[in-house]
């Protein structure tokens, strides 16, 4: 009985996390059905054995003053409900308790999965823009086109679908064990930096190289790899880096030209706006004359956005949201540490998840995310769940070996 039982939660949570994955896809523009049905099918499935945990009450009191703030502001809608009143939280718990009831599961491979789907989505966008706009790294427009809803997006929006997946790619490079996912990360960073080419986006060029960074640091620190195998590291990454060099500085196949020529390149040294210019003008501005949001503060050079997740929340919904996004992150930074630490005790890729969220918050820092693209929000959110769902389950263990151990230590001497 009890097998049989373990064999339908895990059958339950691959159906789960084939919807989440054609969620990401957003097979037939079905994303806003396909959330808001996996959600009620895990409310309805885990209803008993639902348990809500510091990090869930944080997201539900955010989706609440969130929800509150754009309902009296811009009025009450069935996609506002599903988006920000249940989502976040939903979309939370989902991750949680899959991971905390299900040991078989992986944390990095479910996380895979899931950012592989909106992964695939931008690149069908990708593949959309092509056959409507054409594929000339050089042009004067910056607009996408979303591959179901056959209309023109924003750049920001499309970019956000593929550069979770990207960044993590990054992280499978250097920690993965599986060749499989190591040549699907590499052809999968190659299509993003394409994809940023074509979109003129700087934000996935700068969060690569910071990823990158971050990544040589982690394996430098990193105690249980191998010095030989670290200094192998380092001579496959100093040699990519250096044919990649010569390549540009010889003009091979004119890829030089091709860098130097591109609207990417002309928007990198044309365009002064400085980010932080827009956060100083808001912070420092009309943020406190407006603290219940509504989008009344006005920004340097009337800017329609701060272009900072966490600002942008301030200003769309008010201080009560933001506060509690910021403790939900801080929080995160946190239990990933931990994460680091018990996810080598259950052989996790925690390096991978690690260059996943960080990548992602640091492309959260400058762009309106839950204004361009709510769906991509849920990402980290969910992966999250699942970080605190395997640390709660690898915490109660210690504690219950540590228990057991010191009942045989006191029966021993007793």
């Amino acid at each position: 009985m009890i097998a049989d039982s373990e064999g339908l939660r895990i059958s339950v949570d691959h159906v789960l996390l084939l919807l989440l994955f054609l969620f990401g896809v957003d097979v037939l523009d079905l994303s806003g059905m396909l959330v808001a049905g996996t959600i009620l099918l895990f409310f309805f499935l885990h209803l008993t054995n639902l348990s809500f945990d510091t990090n869930a009450w944080i997201l539900l009191l955010f989706s609440a003053f969130y929800f509150g703030s754009i309902t009296f502001y811009e009025g009450l809608s069935v996609d506002g409900i599903i988006k920000y009143a249940i989502a976040p939280w939903g979309i939370y718990l989902i991750g949680y308790t899959m991971r905390l009831h299900n040991r078989a599961l992986s944390v990095a491979d479910v996380s895979f999965i899931v950012a592989l789907g909106f992964f695939l989505h931008g690149m069908l966008n990708l593949y959309a823009g092509i056959q409507v706009f054409g594929a000339s790294l050089n042009n004067n427009y910056r607009q996408a086109y979303d591959f179901w809803q056959g209309r023109i997006i924003s750049v920001t929006t499309a970019s956000l679908y593929y550069t979770p997946f990207t960044l993590m790619s990054i992280g499978v490079i250097f920690f993965s064990k599986k060749k499989i996912t190591r040549i699907v990360s590499a052809v999968s960073i190659a299509l993003g930096i394409y994809a940023s080419m074509i979109y003129q986006n700087r934000t996935l060029i700068l969060a690569c190289a910071l990823v990158f960074a971050m990544n040589v640091l982690l394996v430098t620190i990193d105690r249980d790899i191998p010095v030989v195998k670290k200094y192998r590291i380092y001579g496959i990454l100093a040699f990519a880096v250096l044919a990649v060099v010569v390549a540009f500085l010889a003009n091979v196949a004119g890829i030089r030209d091709t860098i130097m020529n591109s609207s990417l390149m002309n928007r990198v040294t044309g365009d002064k706006q400085d980010r932080t210019t827009i956060w100083i003008s808001f912070i420092f501005g009309q943020a406190w004359r407006y603290p219940f949001g509504g989008m009344k503060a006005v920004l340097y050079d009337h800017k329609p956005f701060v272009h900072n997740m966490w600002l942008d929340t301030f200003r769309h919904a008010g201080f009560f949201p933001f506060l509690f996004l910021i403790t939900f992150t801080l929080r995160s930074v946190l239990q990933v540490h931990t994460f680091r630490r018990l996810g080598k005790l259950t052989n996790e890729d925690t390096g991978v998840l690690v260059s996943l969220l960080a990548g992602t918050m640091l492309s959260f820092m400058v762009e309106p995310v839950i204004e361009a693209n709510p769906y991509i929000f849920y990402l980290p959110i969910f992966v999250m769940g699942l970080i605190n769902g395997h640390n709660q389950d690898v915490q109660g263990i210690l504690e219950e070996l540590f228990f057991l151990d010191q009942s045989g230590s006191e029966a021993f001497n007793y």
